[in-house]
């Protein structure tokens, strides 16, 4: 759950080790959101189960073996303290840096189409958007606006041939 601007050298790599072996590359990239017809309303909304979130996916992590066990077995990014620095990030960076997506379906739709864009072999977008704490109607409210607000659009840039690339397949959980 990193944004595009963190991963991209590492998604270079496989890139270029599919093509080089012969593979399609298959991306799936994770990413946390919250919307509301209001944007500034849903940044306001958003901030306790945002926060919180980050810091349960960081939690599990105290428990692991030494760094330098998880370094000699390749896990070595759970040894570099990433997951765990995302707590420390305040909630206005999360989201100008897009750590996490959170606003009106028209600001939303405008970060879907960029990571389209910007990510050769995007074959689909999973999207995060239940948080522990938060009442379910407003996972429904995300889910709801997404479908009709936002997914619409990249059906209908796909049938218009507005992309070179087929639009990738989005799911929320």
């Amino acid at each position: 759950m990193l944004p595009l601007s963190m991963v991209r050298e590492q998604l270079d790599v496989y890139r270029e080790a599919c093509r080089k072996y012969g593979h399609t590359p298959d991306i799936v990239f994770v990413q946390a959101i919250y919307l509301d017809e209001d944007g500034d309303r849903a940044r306001r909304e958003a901030e306790p189960f945002i926060l919180q979130f980050l810091k349960g996916n960081a939690s599990p992590l105290s428990d692991l073996p030494p760094k330098e066990e998880l370094i000699g077995k390749d896990f070595g990014f759970y040894a570099s303290g990433a997951l765990e620095s995302l707590t420390r990030i305040p909630y206005q960076e999360l989201l100008d840096k897009e750590f996490v997506w959170v606003g009106s379906p028209g600001e939303i739709r405008e970060k879907v189409a960029g990571l389209i864009e910007q990510c050769p072999g995007l074959t689909e977008i999973s999207l995060l958007c239940t948080y522990a704490g938060m009442e379910h109607w407003k996972t429904i409210r995300t889910q709801q606006l997404f479908g009709e607000k936002i997914l619409p659009y990249f059906d209908d840039r796909k049938a218009s041939g507005a992309t070179a690339d087929p639009s990738p397949a989005l799911s929320g959980r």
